[in-house]
């Protein structure tokens, strides 16, 4: 057009002129057809070998017409309330519309991104169907009910209620979140084996569209990224990540789908934890295979298993394909061979389960399990005679057996799960030998619930079982608590002693061992055989509870030799054990007696126990006395114990051989690792490294055991480099570390926060084939909460309920215990729920977890009702639970709660301890109750309590803060007296106290507890800085600086900020700056804390320029630029009115990546406010709220300080209900801004109903507030009213101040110029008086 125009106007009015008119059409239009016909401007590209699309490029690009009928059917319904039928019903085929959609409820922005969308899906159908050819519309199930599947699957439990796609804009954007992104990776993943160059044209277009639409509504989740979806109390984010995880789950091929957030880790380059848009390491889209997709899209996790989105699968030839049973050896068709071959493969398969470590080899079998294809489908019938076809099935029944077996054998749980599927699926049943086989092999590897499920199906194909089936479920039973059902199936089916007690040990597991005794007599009325087993189990059900004596009763009650029911050595042993964890080795001796008179010898195990038993009193010299007779086999010297002292006996009396005699026992490898795990508990970590070093050079084997006990000791006693040292030892002597190695290592690491080197430790695990464990999980999960990794822990527990692993009682402790502290209670309740659905009983620990969470968390109530739970199911709570609620009830304010609860615990028998003095001490200490302090501390002391020096420190500490110095010099003089020793930390509260005082010279209390023998830490030298500095004597402070340094103990931040801020406040910040200079030569670096106070010194000058070069030297002796760095600048600088130059600095900190927060847009309103400049106060305000900063209540504290200042009082109150209506809750210093701002104005009225309101939300008003109340009585000469306002004052502990007095005097003094004015105003009073009353009430 522009060529045109430009084109001078030809006139044809003569024939010449119309000639070349004519001539000039001809040529434009004929240069046209050249161009169109030869593209010489737009070439089509299209290469001049190869076929446009190959036979292989139909069946893939076919495969993706599902996933677009999806999306089309979807999205056009969402939007019109119809779909393809109506929009382009030649598309569908015929294939049959979908399940359960219908027209969601969207918004006009939604609508519109939908709309274009669902129509972008039409053009790829017609685009696919005109390049390869259409498939039939498959059925699709895109009903609420399946979404919400899809979302209680994703998250792990039923959301309540059901999630609804349909039922707005965000909830149809989080379904559609997993919709493109399914087709994006599937187009990425068959790019490589497209072959054709218009097929390459045809996925490259739809991927760029695919991906598009993916980066949109990620984009549209990512701006409501922290919005909680309503009413699930999930964020947007955790959705996302839910359903990623979900996506990742049912694929099986590790992390291909990420949610708005990741871990810095997964982030592109590592550096960001934003994830806009789902890439792998290198930002590049992920892939996935068709197999993978049919595994999202079917939701089953399996290609071959229909379901989800395609009830009855998806079309197309792969998908079709992928359905038949793909795994086959295909020469599995003739008659004979198939049989031989089976066999050998059966033999060869034996052969592996002995050879489990062999990974190549395992892998062979995974294979073969791949490969294997039965002549005959689940539906039909084998062909050949009936004796052939009971051949081959008995094979292939054997070669499944053998392969469940080689699975469990190598922990691949979830392999042997699918392989016994497969056979049950060909119709293929063991006999009941195999079925025992494969029960008690799944119940050996923990797979209770695999149990269950094989033994209903063994019953559903009419195998009947035995009585060893049965015992294997009632094993499998008890191990998960359901001894109900395992009571059920013992009572309707024939049993004998072995059901019987293994019923009795899972109620001694539990601790319910008088239920367990009462099965004996059921044992009686049936004639079933009462054993040796059933009388150790219930001895050992009675010392597990304490209750010895009842154990020997059991032991005397049971035995009858005409029975055949005699005393072993096993059920002394477990007497022994019983009496020695219960430190009452005087009896374990006395059982050591009874058992020789019974003529029974003591074993290893016996003098094994006894060392134990010394070993947990940590009385080591009998220990090891009964170590050098086992050692030396010396006849004729015994060890006997009596009163809890050892005594040697060198006689032949009746004692001989009551211990140790000619029995030729030898120390074996258990002795000598029980011995060194006591050393260890007790921290004598030489002797048991000395201990270890024995049995070396004895000779002795070093088997797991003894490495991690050594490996615990030492990483317990912060000696990493020597366990690691250990570690490599033991991997040279040819020991295996097992589970327990790795999760002591990995317990240590996360306890230390060195969760790199814990994640280096995991990767060792998996690259060594060790299993996981239900003790490795646990370790993980608990280390993931300790670095605050709450995501990651509970991701693991759900990993560990993958692997087929059963958690028990202390994995959920530790779950319940992360999720508390890191305040997830629902989770924890749901926790809970599984824990009782499951069998696992919830013990004290996991209660007392549950309770700390929820006193910390200021939840008292909550708390106590845990208690009351865990009351009603017969779990009595111990002194540390009442601790952890008289603790949080302190903490909230529930002063009487706390004490009803301590007399609640004296009433029940709990006795108390040191932590429960010292929770006391310290609270009441706060509170400023020293009073009560002592006469709990008394009371404790008086029950036969030893308070330890932790109990006299806090005390003494509170008392010489309360003033009572001589109170607290006479704990000094007791714990002297009780020879409790002095630590660090007690002597720097003496020397505090002393210096406190004020009676007392600095260098003389620090040289008469020199005398003492103190060693001065840290802390004491900061004392003496403090004190001098406070004493305004900083050359003293100085010289104990210089003092702290020779004597080698490198001074901290604490050191730093006390002699810094002691400089800045007498001015000398030159001196100051020279002290952090010094500092910065012994690896310190200035910390916000310090440019705070260098800053706050120099802001006295008032110039900008002195504030900015303080600033500048310290980022040049090494202060890191911080968020907390700039917005201290600009607060200082705000603080002083210099706001330009604070917004230049804002400039500064945004040019280096830090964003202006809350704090920052307060400082601005703070120095606005301070000039009354009130445009740009709310300016400030508006912006802050425009850019999602969300402002606190110091904000509206300091906006509405500022407008009741200057009495815009009305602008001021809508500011408070703008404040309320944002969810704020207004605290002490609101309602003292309002109920000032409101008597200076003289609305007396409002002022009243606003204290009153602070009153009752329990704020005590400051003195400022109560003398404008007063003020207020006074200037109307209500002085009555004045009075009793200051009264009231004094009672809530507000001391009034000259001002307070200075009102009420001249107040007076008015009021007796004017006596005319007596009679009205004593009227006046009463009613004010009332009204007063009535509002305070």
């Amino acid at each position: 057009k522009k060529e045109t125009l430009k084109m001078p106007i030809i006139s044809i009015t003569s024939p010449s002129h119309l000639l070349k008119t004519i001539f000039m059409i001809l040529l434009s239009s004929k240069m046209f057809c050249i161009s169109i016909s030869e593209n010489l401007v737009c070439p089509t590209g299209t290469p001049k070998v190869g076929l446009p699309v190959t036979k292989e490029d139909i069946d893939l690009l076919q495969f993706f017409e599902n996933l677009e009928f999806l999306e089309a059917e979807y999205f056009l319904w969402a939007v019109h309330g119809y779909g393809l039928d109506i929009v382009a019903p030649e598309l569908a085929m015929g294939g049959p519309p979908p399940i359960g959609v219908r027209k969601a409820n969207l918004d006009f922005l939604t609508c519109n991104i939908i709309s274009e969308f669902a129509m972008q899906e039409v053009g790829h159908l017609r685009a696919l169907r005109s390049k390869v050819g259409g498939l039939p519309r498959p059925l699709m199930d895109l009903s609420s009910r399946h979404f919400a599947h899809l979302f209680d699957e994703a998250f792990g439990y039923k959301l309540q209620p059901p999630f609804d796609p349909y039922r707005d804009s965000l909830n149809f954007m989080l379904s559609c979140y997993a919709l493109p992104y399914a087709a994006l990776v599937g187009y990425v993943g068959t790019n490589p084996l497209i072959q054709g160059y218009e097929s390459k044209r045809l996925l490259a277009g739809l991927l760029g569209i695919e991906s598009g639409q993916d980066a949109m509504i990620r984009m549209y989740l990512y701006e409501r990224a922290g919005k909680v979806v309503y009413p699930y109390r999930h964020t947007v984010a955790e959705f996302t990540i839910h359903i990623s995880n979900l996506r990742n789950r049912l694929a099986m091929c590790g992390i291909k789908d990420e949610g708005l957030f990741v871990p810095w880790q997964l982030g592109a380059e590592n550096r960001t934890t934003t994830n806009i848009l789902s890439a792998d390491y290198y930002s590049l889209s992920q892939w996935r295979t068709p197999e993978e997709i049919l595994r999202i899209m079917y939701n089953t996790g399996s290609e071959n298993a229909h379901g989800g989105f395609f009830p009855r699968g998806a079309n197309g030839n792969i998908a079709k394909n992928l359905f038949k049973l793909e795994c086959g050896i295909k020469n599995f068709h003739g008659n004979g061979g198939n049989c031989e071959t089976m066999n050998s493969q059966r033999h060869f398969i034996k052969q592996l389960i002995g050879r489990t470590k062999s990974l190549p080899l395992l892998s062979v079998a995974i294979s073969l399990d791949l490969r294997i294809c039965l002549p005959f489908s689940s539906s039909a019938t084998p062909t050949g005679t009936p004796i052939q076809t009971h051949r081959k099935k008995s094979l292939y029944t054997s070669f499944f057996c053998t392969l469940i077996h080689l699975f469990l054998r190598c922990h691949r749980l979830s392999r042997a799960t699918e392989t016994f599927s497969s056979m049950r699926n060909y119709n293929l049943v063991p006999d009941i030998p195999s079925w025992n086989r494969l029960l008690h092999h799944f119940n050996s590897a923990g797979l209770v619930d695999q149990v269950i499920i094989l033994y209903s199906d063994m019953l559903a194909c009419g195998v009947a079982s035995n009585v060893v089936t049965r015992n294997i479920v009632v094993h499998s039973l008890c191990k998960v608590g359901k001894l109900e059902k395992a009571l059920e199936l013992l009572r309707e089916n024939e049993s004998d002693t072995v059901t019987y007690n293994t019923l009795i040990w899972g109620f001694c597991r539990i601790e319910f061992v008088e239920m367990g005794f009462g099965l004996l007599s059921d044992m009686l009325k049936k004639g079933v055989f009462i054993d040796t087993i059933t009388c150790n189990i219930l001895i050992k059900g009675f010392c597990d509870k304490g209750l010895l004596y009842n154990a020997e009763l059991v032991m005397e009650m049971l035995s009858d030799k005409r029975r055949g029911v005699c005393k072993d050595v096993v059920g002394f042993n477990t007497l022994i054990d019983g009496y020695c964890k219960a430190v009452e080795m005087s009896g374990g001796f006395e059982m050591m007696g009874r058992m020789k008179r019974e003529g029974l010898s003591p074993d290893i195990v016996t003098y094994n126990t006894l060392i134990n038993g010394f070993g947990i009193m940590g009385d080591f010299d009998a220990a090891n006395c009964i170590m050098d007779e086992l050692l030396d086999s010396i006849k004729n010297i015994d060890v006997s114990y009596v009163g809890n002292k050892e005594k040697l006996d060198h006689d032949d009396g009746e004692n001989k051989g009551l211990v140790v005699g000619d029995l030729g026992l030898e120390p074996n490898t258990i002795t000598y690792t029980t011995l060194i795990s006591k050393y260890v508990k007790w921290f004598q970590f030489e002797k048991a490294l000395a201990t270890y070093e024995e049995m070396t050079r004895l000779g002795f084997f070093h088997d797991t055991v003894t490495y991690n006990c050594l490996i615990y000791g030492l990483c317990k006693n912060g000696q990493f480099h020597e366990a690691k040292l250990l570690l490599d030892e033991m991997r040279r002597g040819g020991v295996d570390p097992n589970h327990m190695t790795y999760s002591i290592f990995i317990h240590h690491l996360y306890k230390n926060k060195a969760e790199k080197v814990a994640a280096n430790f995991q990767s060792q695990i998996v690259i060594r084939g060790v299993p996981f464990d239900v003790v490795l999980f646990t370790t993980l999960i608990n280390g993931l909460f300790k670095v605050g990794k709450s995501r990651e822990a509970k991701d693991m527990f759900q990993t560990l309920l993958e692997c087929n692993i059963t958690p028990n009682h202390i994995t959920y402790t530790a779950l319940v215990d992360g999720l508390c502290k890191s305040g997830d209670f629902k989770s924890v309740e749901i926790l809970l729920q599984q824990m009782e659905q499951k069998g696992v009983l919830p013990n004290v620990v996991t209660f007392s977890s549950v309770i700390n969470g929820y006193a910390k968390s200021g939840m008292v109530e909550a708390a106590i009702e845990i208690m009351r739970k865990m009351v009603s199911i017969n779990v009595s709570p111990n002194v540390f639970t009442y601790n952890t609620l008289i603790d949080g009830c302190f903490k909230a304010g529930k002063h009487d709660m706390a004490l009803a609860l301590y007399e609640e615990m004296q009433s029940n028998g709990v006795e108390e301890n040191e932590f429960l003095l010292d929770t006391f001490v310290k609270n009441l200490k706060k509170l400023g109750k020293m009073d009560e302090a002592e006469a709990i501390f008394m009371d404790m002391t008086s029950k036969g309590l030893s308070p330890d020096h932790v109990n006299y420190t806090s005390l003494i500490d509170g008392l010489f803060k309360k003033g009572k110095e001589s109170d607290a010099l006479q704990l000094v003089e007791e714990m002297k007296e009780k020879k409790i020793c002095f630590d660090t930390i007690a002597w720097n509260v003496l020397l505090n106290g002393l210096l406190g005082i004020g009676q007392y010279e600095v260098q003389s209390v620090y040289a008469e507890i020199r005398k003492l023998g103190l060693v001065p830490d840290v802390q004491t030298f900061n004392s003496l800085i403090d004190a001098y500095c406070k004493e305004g004597k900083l050359e003293s402070a100085v010289k104990v600086w210089v003092e702290m340094k020779s004597s080698g103990i490198m001074p901290n931040s604490i050191t730093c900020n006390i002699l810094v801020k002691g400089l800045c406040e007498v001015g000398d910040i030159e001196k100051a700056m020279d002290l952090l200079k010094d500092v910065v030569t012994i690896g310190f670096r200035p910390s916000p804390a310090i440019h705070k106070i260098v800053l706050d010194a120099a802001s006295g000058h008032r110039r900008a320029d002195i504030i900015l070069r303080m600033h500048e030297r310290l980022v040049g002796i090494g202060l890191k630029l911080d968020h907390t760095v700039h917005n201290t600048l600009i607060a200082v600088l705000c603080k002083l009115g210099m706001t330009r130059k604070a917004m230049s600095e804002l400039e500064n900190m945004r040019d280096r990546g830090f964003s202006a927060d809350t704090t920052t847009y307060n400082a601005f309103i703070r120095g606005y406010c301070k000039s009354y400049q009130f445009q740009k106060v709310f300016a400030t305000y508006s912006q802050m709220l425009a850019k999602g900063v969300p402002p606190n209540v110091a904000t509206y504290n300091t906006m509405l300080a500022s407008l009741s200042a200057v009495g815009l009082i009305n602008e001021a109150v809508d500011l408070f209900n703008e404040m309320k209506g944002r969810g704020f809750v207004p605290n002490a210093n609101t309602y003292d801004i309002l109920v000032s701002g409101h008597g200076k104005i003289g609305n007396k009225k409002e002022s009243i109903k606003l204290y009153c309101e602070m009153i009752t939300k329990g704020f005590v008003p400051r003195t400022s507030t109560y003398n404008v109340l007063i003020f207020d009585f006074a200037k109307a000469g209500k002085m009555r009213q004045a009075q009793e306002l200051m009264h009231e004052m004094q009672v809530r502990g507000v001391i009034p101040n000259s001002s307070t007095y200075d009102i009420l005097l001249v107040g007076w003094c008015k009021l007796s110029k004017r006596p005319e004015l007596e009679r009205s105003l004593r009227l006046s009073c009463r009613s004010e008086v009332s009204y007063v009353d009535e509002r305070t009430e």
